[in-house]
């Protein structure tokens, strides 16, 4: 079992915020939810919250998220309690979600598209529990 300590710098191949590629919405997400060290089950739920419900995350795209996000330096595990990780953003992870969210601001500034989205889409969206 590990004590709680401020994530270990990232080794020297982890990405910067000046070379980092765009992130998909999941692992944004995931950052975004770690203000703060959570557990698995914790960043799910936070980031369900977060996102009022549009980012539902199951537990093999987070553990799946969570592993490549730590082989980026993003992220690292901080603590191990019974089955529980916990996670927390590196600083090259908070550089990182900084320049999401920079790159996320520039884009939601372009003007709203002239068409409605595809109704095909409405079809594909997963199904929510009343």
């Amino acid at each position: 079992m590990r004590a709680w300590s401020e994530p270990a710098e990232p080794p020297p191949a982890a990405r910067t915020a000046h070379d980092a590629t765009f992130l998909l919405a999941t692992k944004i997400a995931i950052l975004v939810a770690l203000d703060e060290p959570l557990h698995g089950y914790a960043i799910m739920q936070k980031v369900e919250a977060i996102s009022e419900g549009t980012v539902v995350i199951g537990p093999g795209t987070l553990y799946g998220a969570c592993s490549t996000l730590e082989k980026q330096g993003l992220v690292a595990m901080v603590k191990e309690e019974a089955r529980r990780k916990y996670y927390a953003l590196t600083g090259c992870g908070r550089e990182v979600l900084a320049e999401q969210v920079r790159r996320l601001h520039i884009m939601s500034a372009l003007p709203p598209p002239a068409a409605a989205p595809p109704r095909c889409w409405a079809r594909t969206a997963p199904a929510r529990p009343p």
